[in-house]
Formats: C-alpha cells, sequence, structure tokens
C-alpha cells in the first residue's frame, strides 16, 4: 500500500502539488482503515504531526494518461487521462538485482476500470528466508509466477547481468507500446538467440503482447505466463465460436464488474491453467486464498516465430454472468 503521508511529503518538498494532492488523497482514504503494525518511527511520527493538515488539503488523485521512467524502465498507460475507466497497464524493463528484486524483467500488470486484471502477487510476509540465499525458492520472487515467458523450461536468472536491452517507448492519441529486448535475461540453458517482447494499448480496444524470437535449440515446448486472481474459463472452438478464447471472470467481491477476454492463436498454442493456493496472510487480504497461472503453451518446439496475444476487456453493458465469447 503506497503510504499517503510519505506522498504528500515528498510532493510538498518538490513542490509538486499534483504530487501533495495525490499524497492527501491516499491518507484521505486510508485514515479509517485499522492502523497498521508499527513501521519506521521515521514516517509514522509524522503522520501525527501532519493529520490535521492533511484532512484539510486538497486532494485529488491525478490519473494520468501516460507515465515514463527512463531510468527504472518503467511505462504505464491508460485508455483515458482522469479516469479508472477502461484498460491501464504498466510494464517493465530493468535487472534482476534491483532492491527487493524479483526475477521480473519484462512483466507487466493490467487494471480494468480500476480493478485487478493481470496482477502481480507481490512479496508475502518477510522472513529470514525472503533475505537469504534461498530468496528465489520463495514462489513469489520467481519468474514462473510473473507475467513473462518460461523459455525451454527455464525461469529468469537473478543478478545485475541479467538486464533488459534495447528499450524502447512510444505514445501517441490512440495509442502507447513499450518494446524490451529479453534476450540476456535468462541464463544459458534458455537457448535464446534474441527474445523481444512489446506491449501495445490500442486506446479504448484492447491491450496487445507481442512475442518475437529466435532460439538456437529448442527443448521444451515454451509457455506464456499470464497471473490473475480472478475466475478463469478456457473456451474451446464450435460453430458459435471458431477461435479457443479464455475468459476472465469479475474480481472477487465485485459480482458486477466486467471481465475480459485473452485472444490467442490456438493452433499453435493451447491454454492451461495452474491454480496455486494463497496461505499467507498478507496476501490472503489482497488477492484472496487462490491465484491462477494462465499458460499459453506452445503445441510444437518451434525454434523462431512472432506470438501476438490480445487481453480484449467484454462490453459496458455486459455483466459478467451473462457474458459468453
Amino acid at each position: 500500500m503506497v503510504d499517503g503521508t510519505l506522498t504528500y511529503r515528498y510532493g510538498k518538498a518538490l513542490g509538486d502539488d499534483e504530487l501533495a494532492a495525490f499524497g492527501a488523497y491516499l491518507w484521505q482514504r486510508q485514515k479509517d482503515s485499522p492502523p497498521p503494525n508499527l513501521g519506521s518511527i521515521g514516517r509514522d511520527l509524522p503522520e501525527l504531526f501532519l493529520a490535521a493538515e492533511l484532512s484539510r488539503a486538497t486532494a485529488a488523485d491525478p490519473l494520468p494518461r501516460d507515465g515514463w521512467l527512463p531510468d527504472l524502465q518503467i511505462m504505464t498507460a491508460r485508455d483515458q487521462a482522469g479516469t479508472t475507466a477502461g484498460l491501464y497497464v504498466t510494464a517493465k524493463g530493468g535487472h534482476n538485482d534491483e532492491s527487493h528484486n524479483h526475477n521480473d524483467v519484462g512483466s507487466f500488470i493490467a487494471y480494468l476500470d480500476g480493478l485487478p486484471l493481470i496482477i502481480d502477487v507481490g512479496p508475502e510476509t518477510y522472513t529470514a528466508k525472503t533475505f537469504s540465499d534461498q530468496r528465489y525458492d520463495i514462489w513469489t520472487m520467481r519468474s514462473a509466477w510473473h507475467n513473462v515467458p518460461l523459455i525451454n523450461g527455464a525461469e529468469q536468472a537473478p543478478g545485475r547481468e541479467f538486464a533488459a536491452r534495447d528499450v524502447e517507448y512510444e505514445v501517441s492519441e490512440k495509442s502507447a507500446w513499450f518494446k524490451v529486448n529479453l534476450t540476456d535475461v535468462y541464463p544459458p540453458e534458455a537457448n535464446i538467440e534474441m527474445w523481444r517482447r512489446t506491449y501495445e494499448l490500442i486506446r479504448g480496444h484492447y491491450l496487445a503482447i507481442t512475442d518475437s524470437f529466435n532460439l538456437t535449440e529448442a527443448r521444451a515446448p515454451m509457455a506464456l505466463h499470464f497471473v490473475t486472481n480472478r475466475p478463469v474459463t478456457i473456451f474451446t472452438p464450435d460453430e458459435k465460436s471458431p477461435a479457443t478464447l479464455l475468459k476472465l471472470g469479475a474480481f472477487p467481491g465485485q459480482s458486477r464488474s466486467r471481465g475480459a477476454i485473452i485472444e490467442f492463436d490456438a493452433a499453435n498454442y493451447e491454454a492451461r491453467v495452474t491454480t496455486m493456493e494463497v496461505t499467507d496472510p498478507r496476501l490472503l487480504g489482497i488477492w484472496g486464498d487462490q491465484v491462477h497461472r494462465i499458460e499459453i503453451v506452445a503445441k510444437g518446439l518451434p525454434l523462431d516465430g512472432v506470438n501476438t496475444i490480445r487481453i480484449r476487456p467484454s462490453p459496458k453493458t455486459m455483466l459478467i454472468a451473462d457474458e459468453t465469447p
């Protein structure tokens, strides 16, 4: 959870009224929540002295249409500025030795109408193991449970040398796209000659994820992973629906929220779903008792190719209970 007081203080220190207003907005939303466990005294004490000021401060969620942090290689984009309606996406490059690192170079998350759609599970409650040489035995830290490919059965590797290359970012009124080279993010056993991923948000329509690749050897079917806590249904082809589709249902506890359809190349890929039971108290409070990993798995062992997956929101007029592909 973003600290409203800290955000407000940063905004004031930088003379950024929009950031300060966002901090006040966060604080005013959080002030009636149960108090968290005592954290940093350097953060908790200022909140006590700023409470009256924060309660009177101008509060606003800025909801910018686009954002780009070039040093961190993080982009954000939404269908329309000033509203949570429609799709919102953020994707990252970076490297696998970042502060509090997860092996997630090239990963993304997506929201629909202000609710999580494709998620980053986040860390479990910290333990000694979290900061030990067993860190990447924890499932939430591994690339297998992030929205990135599994290549020749290999996950991403930890370390500063496992980094994104050739990162590009561009926006227009109609679209936003982010391109990242993932060739150096995987260990040698992935047998990658080239792997490039592109995210393109076509505003008001869909999010496209395109993987272009060349492998020196194919020993295991590659799989494209997408993690969600929403219910997932696989629809196989029939006369009414000639393509294989995946349907994401309503966000848990929001039965009248919209879902989305994931479209993929059913001639060359098949869909599977792996469910992980959530037991950590911190994650239970965020995602509920299950998260699901959608796996779009190659039917063969291609050495090269280009594959595009589209995530398309259901029509606004269509409720989850009535949805059919």
